[in-house]
């Protein structure tokens, strides 16, 4: 649904048809390693490398940005943040 309303195509998404492929596997590595980075620029700068514009994030995912960054989402809803890096 996202991806349909945001007329972007998914870097990587769950709930794949036919299981997981290799590039899936590596996909889900590449968010985990974004998810890990603190630094905000050091971020934008990883995102924009990996052709990365807008990340979506779920109440649940667990990252290592910090508050100032996490307060710079375009949009918030019910937990949902929505981050744009272009």
């Amino acid at each position: 649904v996202a991806t349909a309303v945001g007329e972007r195509q998914s870097f990587v998404a769950g709930g794949t048809f036919g299981g997981k492929s290799e590039i899936v596997a590596q996909r889900i590595e590449l968010v985990g390693e974004m998810q890990r980075r603190a630094d905000a620029q050091t971020l934008k700068s990883w995102a924009r490398a990996n052709h990365i514009g807008w990340y979506l994030m779920h109440p649940e995912d667990s990252t290592g940005w910090d508050a100032r960054f996490l307060d710079q989402a375009v949009y918030r809803c019910d937990g949902y943040r929505v981050f744009r890096f272009t």
